[in-house]
């Protein structure tokens, strides 16, 4: 931007809304925006809305938008009005770094309008500033709007702001749209409660009428409980509150997207409720028709692709309801379903972007993107080759996979300068790494032996050797062959010592920790993948990851991935029909049970003390099965 500052009113608190304006004069052609702000904004034009929603971002990573106004123009002069909205607060999906707002509006030949210090301002107390009530502690912060507060006040003048990144990024994918608006259908008038008619996500809309000054309490959630919406589960409150203005009020609410499949409002006497609704809010992919074989694969696999488009809007979410939050190991799954889903490689190209900016001093990556919270998952970060690798295998692109070396090998040397004398990486013990690897018994990394100095654990050494494998293929297809061979080398030799150090000869069959005799699916399924089994054993341990027995921890869902695979690796023909009735089993199981979205683990809502999501994006694998197995 030419003449554009940052700029915010002169004082400001946390959780703050406040409106912007200015004004310029339109005659002909093609008039443009370019904006960016923290934390969310919407455009209007002449108190037309045009568009909003900014791209998370890190400091060091700020993204512009570019929107086209044209449409909404006429001749002679325009009032442009932007409301942004300041969280203040740091969360799993969002970073502070002070307000701010910096605009240009401009045609092909000068600049219309931009912000500068001076421009008028003001809150828009339509909006209850300060009120910092937070939802999870991943989503950040909910809203008031009281609909007595119409006036827009623009009583303050702006200043410019302490925060000016160094650069500004052109956003790399599209901005969500609105898609269909699902209207509640009042399922129990006593308890004022709505069912959407399936899980959902976007904006809440509301045309009601009741006592000014009285507060409609709307709760909000997936699961029903004890006759009312689950909306608070500990420390959670999943709900927004609307002040009446004794008239008849229409509003939607464009700045914070609620994921949920229930409504419910309380304090509603003397009030009318003409529709309670959520807009939805959904990437504009290119969905590719399938035809699976037979009616329940295609109810499956048209349910996978409802859940990849819930779990996707600015970037990809583990959830829409909970978190909202960027994982690599979730959206690894995510982006390996849209190769197949969708015809949208845009949106895994800006995700992995967004990822690298996330990288930690020492290597590793940050827990989710973007994100101030100070632990790390060590698993995920070296599941960052094997997406990059994908990405360049599926779309051809080797753009992406240069710029992203270079922070695979910082990660990697993390691991590999390390490394014991008895050639395996030992547990991370540090307070801010978590040695997470699935939901599952003594692999969720609160285990209180977990971390243990020169404790070693065949889970993170196969997932290094993968790691390490992953990388060479992509030095590969760069042209980069001798550092290829090199990785190969030190995976193999990572192989042999994962053998030698985990593998029980009477049992046949890979141990999880070095120091305990416990097994699990996940740990051998990676042992096979990863090449640390030798041949004579392959029939034993697929055997055992294929049907499990009393001793052994079982897969949950984000796992199943590499379950899959590892006995397609052992036996494709073999396997092939296997891995996909167990698809029809697990996922049919949710489909009799009412899913409309795919589950965060088997346990549909009962999981994490009663706070299990029934829309989670890693869920979604059956996309990628059924397309490569025909299914």
């Amino acid at each position: 931007m030419i003449k554009a500052r940052w700029i915010w009113k002169n004082n400001y608190i946390s959780d703050e809304y406040v409106l912007f304006r200015n004004s310029f004069v339109y005659t002909k052609g093609k008039v443009y925006i370019d904006i960016s702000v923290c934390d969310e904004y919407i455009i209007y034009i002449n108190d037309r809305q045009v568009a909003f929603g900014q791209y998370p971002d890190y400091s060091h990573y700020k993204i512009y938008d570019k929107i086209d106004l044209t449409d909404f123009l006429v001749k002679g002069k325009n009032e442009l009005m932007i409301l942004v909205w300041y969280q203040g607060k740091s969360s799993f999906t969002n970073i502070d770094f002070g307000p701010g707002i910096i605009y240009e509006v401009y045609d092909e030949k000068e600049i219309l309008c931009y912000s500068e210090q001076g421009q008028s301002c003001g809150r828009d107390r339509s909006f209850v500033s300060g009120l910092n009530k937070i939802i999870t502690s991943q989503l950040g912060l909910s809203y008031m709007y009281d609909t007595r507060n119409k006036r827009k006040i623009f009583d303050e003048e702006t200043v410019e702001t302490g925060f000016v990144p160094a650069n500004l990024y052109l956003r790399q994918n599209k901005k969500a749209e609105f898609g269909e608006l699902l209207i509640g259908k009042l399922i129990n008038k006593e308890k004022s409660i709505y069912d959407l008619g399936k899980e959902t996500c976007g904006f809440l809309k509301i045309k009601f009428k009741c006592p000014s000054g009285q507060v409609l309490h709307i709760t909000y959630g997936e699961h029903i409980n004890g006759g009312c919406v689950r909306d608070r589960i500990w420390d959670r409150d999943f709900s927004v509150d609307i002040i009446g203005s004794g008239e008849t009020e229409e509003i939607i609410f464009c700045t914070r997207r609620l994921g949920c499949r229930y409504l419910q409002i309380y304090n509603c006497q003397e009030t009318e409720i003409e529709y309670i609704a959520i807009q939805e809010i959904s990437y504009p992919f290119l969905i590719q028709k399938y035809e699976a074989k037979g009616e329940l694969r295609q109810k499956i696999y048209d349910t996978c692709v409802r859940t990849l488009t819930l779990c996707a809007h600015e970037h990809y979410e583990d959830c829409p309801w909970r978190e909202q939050g960027m994982y690599i190991e979730d959206s690894r799954n995510q982006m390996l379903c849209g190769y197949y889903a969708f015809n949208n490689s845009e949106f895994q190209k800006s995700s992995i972007l967004l990822m690298l900016r996330g990288q930690r001093e020492d290597g590793l990556f940050d827990i989710c993107f973007p994100s101030e919270c100070a632990f790390t998952i060590p698993s995920f970060s070296l599941i960052f080759p094997i997406i990059i690798k994908e990405y360049t295998e599926h779309t051809k692109d080797i753009s992406i996979a240069e710029v992203a070396l270079p922070a695979i090998e910082k990660m990697h040397s993390y691991f590999l300068k390390r490394m014991s004398e008895n050639g395996l990486f030992p547990t991370c013990n540090s307070k801010d790494v978590w040695n997470f690897y699935e939901w599952a018994n003594n692999l969720d990394g609160y285990s209180k032996d977990s971390g243990r100095n020169k404790r070693y654990d065949s889970l993170i050494n196969s997932f290094l050797s993968l790691s390490l494998q992953a990388t060479a293929k992509i030095y590969v297809l760069v042209g980069e062959k001798s550092k290829a061979e090199h990785l190969n080398g030190l995976a193999r030799e990572i192989n042999k010592s994962i053998f030698n150090t985990f593998f029980d000869c009477e049992k046949k069959v890979f141990m999880n920790f070095s120091d305990s005799c416990s097994y699990s699916v996940l740990s051998n399924s990676l042992c096979v993948l990863c090449g640390a089994c030798k041949e004579e054993f392959l029939t034993d341990v697929a055997r055992i990851i294929a049907h499990g027995d009393d001793n052994i921890t079982k897969n949950t869902l984000s796992m199943n991935i590499f379950r899959f695979d590892a006995l397609l690796k052992v036996d494709f023909e073999k396997y092939s029909e296997f891995v996909l009735n167990e698809i029809d089993k697990i996922y049919g199981k949710m489909i009799e049970s009412g899913a409309t979205s795919f589950w965060e683990t088997e346990k549909g809502e009962s999981d994490f003390d009663n706070a299990g999501s029934l829309c989670h994006g890693w869920s979604a694998i059956p996309v990628y099965y059924y397309n490569i197995l025909k299914g």
